[in-house]
């Protein structure tokens, strides 16, 4: 069942009706393409969802948790950043999660802490088996054994 849409009432609105309008455009063009044996970006994606539904999941998957990768790491890059308990951080592989090396500037259980509050507000978030995050602390000598580009603070 469609539904007809009113005049914008509001800025959320006049974004849907833009989009429309834009699709309403992409389709004919598309279509106009088609007809010569050319497909456009969005012929293609079309084509390619009703070929391999499950390859387009993948692919739609791993941009999402690529997203989710980026996002996270500026979002801890900002916390790392922010806190003033941080000596130098640095970022680990990547490959099974975000791992951060930590060397605090008074390395205590209550610094410590801090950072634990921080993985229990991620964990509330419930994405954590998705991207689990990781942060050991270390001795101000492990400094040397990073490259320039892995640090953070």
């Amino acid at each position: 069942m469609s539904q007809t849409l009113e005049a914008p009432r509001n800025h959320v609105d006049e974004s849907v009706c833009k989009f429309f309008g834009f699709l309403e455009s992409e389709v004919k063009l598309g279509q106009q393409m088609l007809d010569q044996g050319v497909y456009t970006t969005l012929a293609q994606y079309i084509k390619t969802s009703l070929q391999s539904p499950l390859s387009l999941s993948i692919e739609m998957l791993k941009r999402s948790n690529e997203q989710l990768m980026h996002f996270m790491q500026a979002v801890v890059r900002d916390f790392l950043k922010s806190t003033t308990l941080v000596q130098a951080a640095f970022i680990g592989d990547t490959q099974k999660g975000l791992m951060y090396y930590v060397v605090l500037k008074d390395d205590t259980t209550e610094h410590r802490e801090k950072f634990f509050d921080f993985l229990d507000e991620y964990e509330y978030l419930g994405i954590d088996s998705l991207l689990p995050i990781h942060f050991q602390f270390l001795p101000e000598q492990a400094n040397d054994h990073f490259k320039e580009e892995q640090k953070i603070v």
